[in-house]
């Protein structure tokens, strides 16, 4: 028996009516259709390991992007919007870990 908690994210092993308050249990490992169907907040392993992923792109693209802000204020040139856009569109994906990378846009000359 498989007892599950903390929205799916948790599991343990136990003996036939060992299960603690909050738990579902399964006799199986359960599949990301029955956890999903038993947590309404549970979201699959290899979801909140892609979102981690994505989220350590766009920080470190946004602080590579620090770097040209830096030289744009150092040298007295306005931030482009596309810039303001590009810099905002990466803290949305680093603090909700959902979206696509924005593609880079060119500095002005």
């Amino acid at each position: 028996m498989f007892a599950y908690s903390n929205s799916g994210q948790s599991m343990r092993a136990i003996d036939t009516g060992m299960e603690e308050a909050g738990e579902t249990v399964f006799d199986h490992y359960a599949t990301d259709a029955e956890l999903a169907a038993a947590f309404p907040a549970y979201v699959p392993i290899a979801t909140l390991a892609a979102q981690a992923a994505l989220k350590a792109q766009a920080r470190q693209l946004l602080s590579a992007s620090d770097v040209q802000v830096a030289r744009s204020y150092e040298s007295g040139i306005v931030l482009p919007d596309t810039w303001k856009t590009y810099r905002a569109a990466l803290r949305v994906i680093v603090s909700t870990g959902a979206g696509t990378i924005p593609a880079l846009p060119a500095w002005p000359s």
